[in-house]
């Protein structure tokens, strides 16, 4: 069939119909029906469990009147391409395979906040280097004093599922000795938590008070 170079097709997503109309009109395009991948798009997300009113959302993102297809340019859609989604799903692939990792976006908000912590401990003032060292030493040992309160389930930080077997309760804690607690964390700061899931395969992991007997 003769066609002009700038015939275009509409179709839907039937792949059989797409290949169809590629192979018998070479030099025409082919557009997709928004609302087939729309509902697409919704179809897959209930799919896979998403509150519907977060579909809505990504919905309107995607599709709304200031929504993505509404792009002046193909500049977005090649930044999002090379740049953005790249990198997201870098980001999923090596949080999604290390149970250690909260499983949402990472971001640079603990470096913030030890950063602001810094420039406080001097006044946001200038600063010799020495200065700055001790100030980041003493930051350190805060830091070690809350993994050490993390073993009997106090201060800003929580032990990950890998080393709970580490949890002391307090009451036991309390009554150790000050080299008894150091033999303790320092077995901590050597996990690698590769042992705990060694454990669990062999299921010689206490339900109660979940210690390994390995």
């Amino acid at each position: 069939m003769r066609t002009c170079d700038d015939v275009v097709v509409g179709s839907d997503e039937e792949k059989a119909l797409v290949k169809a109309i590629r192979d018998s009109f070479l030099s025409a395009g082919n557009v997709f029906h928004s609302l087939h991948i729309k509902d697409n798009l919704r179809h897959h997300m209930t799919k896979i469990g998403w509150h519907k009113k977060n579909a809505t959302k990504v919905i309107s993102l995607v599709f709304g009147n200031v929504g993505l297809t509404s792009a002046a340019d193909k500049t977005t859609f090649e930044y999002l391409q090379e740049r953005i989604i790249p990198k997201l799903l870098n980001n999923f692939t090596v949080i999604s395979g290390n149970e250690n990792i909260a499983k949402h976006a990472w971001n640079n908000n603990n470096c913030e906040s030890v950063n602001n912590l810094l420039k406080l401990s001097i006044d946001w003032k200038p600063a010799k280097v020495m200065d700055l060292v001790d100030h980041i030493h003493n930051i350190v040992k805060l830091q070690y004093s809350d993994l050490h309160r993390s073993l009997f389930g106090q201060g800003n930080y929580q032990l990950a599922a890998a080393f709970s077997h580490h949890y002391t309760p307090y009451a036991h804690w309390a009554r150790m000795s000050e080299e008894a607690s150091d033999k303790v964390f320092t077995s901590f700061m050597e996990d690698t938590g590769n042992v705990y899931a060694f454990c669990n395969i062999l299921h010689k992991v206490c339900k109660q008070c979940n210690r390994c007997f390995c």
